[in-house]
């Protein structure tokens, strides 16, 4: 049994997928995982543990609240007892970027885990801006994973990783930026916008990717609209025509403005493609504005989140230093 402790210095990092994909990793090869987070405010583990039960399988670790003040030293030997109850091939911790970086140093010698750092990369970072991070886990390191790689970066990222591998912090992974990673489920959108389900509800767990707005077009809108898929459409309630162009591709949901329901035919064609309608209230100015921050709540608690994420992970990451974790 080996124990990885997954750490960053700021929420928002990826600290969560990183440590789920880890997990993933060794049950799809056949071995046994378990990811919790035993350590962190309220707020946070409670979420975070739900998503590695809904993801992973088995029971909600859901652990302690500790303050980011500090850890007792009985708070994590219970936690090493428990990890090492839990008889599995790989236990992956998340570290709550609310505890210092002593503490969270300390964590890593109580837990005996090798300590995988998350950073996100941003344009203009330096092989220090990095290494200011993984410094107190000395020769417990086992990498860094650089995330959310842009997609105009790669050459950058890429000579970072080198050079930090040249200087002895090695890069497991250089993570980029996706899509499907921010996407939102239909049922999430629906709660946002105070929505209200017309038919389709039991595709509430479909995750959207993609917004397309209906309005004046210079294409087709069957061109317009085919130019994406997992995606909602938004748009004026008394179009049919823009509804009937939009379900001639694949569109999980159909967002009605204006608090008008759609007309029959509308309707029956939704049915007929498996598409949710949805009819909220406000305009479509106002339901786009909406829309806008949407994103913001998103959380990597998606199965095809996990699937996507395990797949950049094997494209992108170093293989035999992952295996070694």
């Amino acid at each position: 049994m080996s124990n990885v402790l997954v750490v960053s210095t700021d929420r928002g990092e990826g600290k969560t997928a990183v440590a789920a994909v880890l997990a993933h990793r060794v049950i799809a090869a056949g071995g046994t995982a378990a990811a919790l987070k035993p350590f962190g405010s309220a707020d946070e583990i409670g979420p975070d543990s739900a998503v590695f039960a809904s993801l992973l399988g088995g029971d909600e670790v859901t652990g302690q609240a500790i303050p980011s003040n500090g850890l007792t030293k009985k708070s994590m030997t219970d936690t090493a007892k428990a990890l090492k109850a839990l008889k599995v091939d790989l236990a992956v911790v998340e570290a709550s970027s609310e505890l210092s970086a002593d503490n969270t140093a300390a964590l890593a010698d109580a837990l005996d885990a090798k300590v995988v750092v998350v950073v996100r990369h941003a344009h203009g970072m330096t092989a220090s801006d990095v290494t200011g991070h993984t410094g107190p886990y000395a020769e417990r390191l086992a990498g860094v994973v650089l995330n959310a790689r842009g997609a105009y970066a790669g050459n950058e990222a890429d000579a970072l990783a080198a050079e930090l591998n040249a200087a002895g912090t090695p890069v497991l992974a250089i993570i980029p930026d996706d899509r499907r990673l921010l996407g939102v489920t239909v049922g999430k959108l629906a709660e946002h916008l105070n929505g209200r389900f017309v038919q389709g509800e039991e595709g509430a767990d479909g995750l959207i990717e993609h917004f397309l707005v209906g309005g004046w077009m210079l294409d087709e809108g069957a061109i317009y609209f085919g130019t994406r898929t997992d995606k909602a459409v938004i748009i004026r309630g008394d179009r049919p025509d823009l509804a009937m162009s939009a379900l001639a591709t694949p569109t999980k949901v159909l967002v009605l403005t204006k608090g008008v329901d759609p007309i029959e035919y509308v309707t029956y064609e939704a049915s007929e493609e498996g598409t949710a309608l949805l009819v909220v209230e406000h305009d479509t100015l106002a339901t786009m504005d909406a829309v806008s921050t949407v994103v913001e709540s998103a959380r990597f608690d998606h199965p095809d989140k996990l699937a996507r994420m395990a797949e950049l992970l094997a494209a992108n990451g170093d293989p035999a230093a992952i295996a070694a974790l």
